[in-house]
């Protein structure tokens, strides 16, 4: 037997839903300056995803400018992808600068599991005072927790995001764990975006874009969470689309294609069936 829907979380689920369609309108109008430190693997393709939804990359890794150009900037993403001393000063710098003048980051700790220097160089990174969102597979977001290596890489599987234990987040970040599904964990609300097609078609860099879109929607709002939501629907969503698009070339173009003109009325649909409040704000 079904059980009756509680109209509580029915209006949460409401409310939440408007918020993000409100910001996926709102990206292309505003185009946010966004400030991203990436990996190089995925750089082209970040900047392109951003770029098509409609909001303006600018990519600088050389510590000697990248606390000017976050300070200047609209929201800071930091990949740690591919990470070296000299990308740890310059997202250092950058976590820095955004702390000092209130702008909102995304730090994605790609492959934090893989190997002892990467968690090294990210765990400090935590410890800055930076408001915003952190977002990384489920395998990644349980090495950072429990300082324990997995020597998994970006892509690692057999973690599953609703099944991850996790501490709440730090005052001012919102939590992130991608995979099979999303899972997003704030101080007051938790969201499981369950995808309708599984995303299995291996398209490089799609978990980096993930990031940098976060850090676009970031940059509208003060309500990171609903940023966070929307970002990754809205991916999501994008995805689901272009799963039918023929080859790995014509599916990374269409996906560029969705994001520029996306079917609002479909995402609606797709929210509706993919978005489901676990932790609401009247909890």
């Amino acid at each position: 037997m079904n059980r009756p829907t509680d109209p509580t979380t029915s209006n949460e689920k409401k409310k939440l839903t408007d918020q993000i369609l409100s910001l996926t309108r709102a990206l292309p109008l505003r185009a946010p300056l966004v400030h991203v430190i990436p990996n190089g693997v995925s750089a082209a393709f970040c900047a392109d995803v951003m770029a098509a939804a409609g909001a303006r990359p600018v990519m600088a890794d050389y510590a000697g400018e990248t606390e000017e150009i976050t300070a200047h900037s609209c929201a800071f993403v930091a990949n740690m992808g591919q990470p070296s001393p000299e990308k740890e000063a310059a997202v250092r710098a950058s976590l820095k600068a955004a702390a000092e003048h209130q702008i909102p980051a995304v730090l994605d700790p790609v492959g934090a599991g893989a190997s002892a220097y990467r968690l090294r160089a990210i765990s400090p990174l935590l410890q800055l005072p930076w408001n915003g969102i952190l977002k990384g597979n489920a395998s990644e977001i349980q090495t950072l927790q429990d300082a324990v290596l997995t020597h998994q890489g970006v892509d690692a599987e057999g973690i599953s995001p609703e099944k991850l234990s996790v501490r709440p987040p730090k005052q001012g970040r919102v939590l992130a764990v991608t995979g099979p599904c999303d899972r997003i964990v704030g101080h007051d609300r938790e969201v499981i975006l369950s995808h309708i097609v599984p995303r299995s078609r291996p398209i490089v860099g799609t978990g980096c874009a993930a990031g940098c879109l976060c850090g676009c929607f970031a940059a509208l709002t003060e309500d990171l969470f609903s940023a966070c939501a929307a970002a990754l629907s809205f991916w999501g969503f994008v995805q689901s689309q272009a799963e039918d698009s023929g080859g790995y070339g014509s599916c990374r173009i269409r996906l560029l294609d969705l994001l520029s003109d996306p079917d609002l009325d479909a995402f609606v649909l797709y929210l509706d069936s993919t978005l489901n409040l676990v932790k609401g704000v009247s909890d």
